[in-house]
């Protein structure tokens, strides 16, 4: 059974690490990749410091909404290119959480070994990277309409468009000492896979 919007954002809330009793618990600090959907109260509260690294057609966009809404915990959005690691921030600043948004099915596998060395990089030792969108696991789609919609990327004839199977980006991220710690079904037969560092408290749990 799928949970619902309200339960996953408990559930996400419940797994990201809690720096203070006494405060709502979520990140001191958190960086997102291609997800200027995620501007809702949802994400604005909780979060100290959020950076978001998109590219730059998106980032007046974010500044305006942040002004909105008031979101003074928001911080200027950076680009990162995943494909070179001299991107990467350069400064000592480490974050709770990385969310990666709906890239995969338009991007190749490859990228997941940015994603993961820049975890390793950047994220606290109980730190997660949590990857959404469509994915087919151990060679399989996971429902007949994932099957139609990777046909249906794949008629573009654009190289390495089209879902990615779960094991491959466990298989990308490994090397950089960062693994598979969840798998959390959403509706729309869409997921989102947790990973973590090796060995850390985040990843004392069996993937579900």
């Amino acid at each position: 059974m799928q949970a619902s919007s309200r339960s996953w954002t408990s559930r996400v809330r419940r797994s990201i690490p809690t720096r203070s009793a006494t405060t709502w618990p979520g990140p001191d600090a958190a960086t997102a990749i291609r997800s200027w959907r995620c501007s809702g109260s949802v994400f604005r509260r909780p979060a100290t410091s959020w950076n978001w690294d998109l590219t730059e057609e998106v980032f007046a966009s974010i500044e305006a909404k942040r002004a909105e809404q008031g979101n003074a915990n928001v911080r200027d959005p950076i680009r990162i290119d995943l494909t070179d690691a001299a991107t990467f921030p350069s400064d000592e600043r480490r974050y709770d959480a990385i969310f990666v948004i709906n890239i995969f099915q338009v991007a190749p596998v490859a990228i997941n070994d940015g994603i993961a060395a820049l975890a390793a990089k950047t994220l606290k030792d109980d730190g997660r990277v949590y990857i959404y969108g469509p994915f087919k696991i151990d060679g399989r789609y996971t429902t007949p309409s994932n099957q139609a919609f990777d046909e249906e990327i794949r008629a573009a004839a654009v190289p390495e468009w089209g879902l990615k199977d779960v094991r491959d980006l466990e298989a990308a991220a490994r090397p950089h000492g960062i693994v598979l710690t969840e798998t959390i079904e959403r509706p729309a037969n869409n997921f989102i896979l947790v990973f973590g560092r090796a060995g850390s408290p985040a990843t004392n749990h069996s993937t579900s």
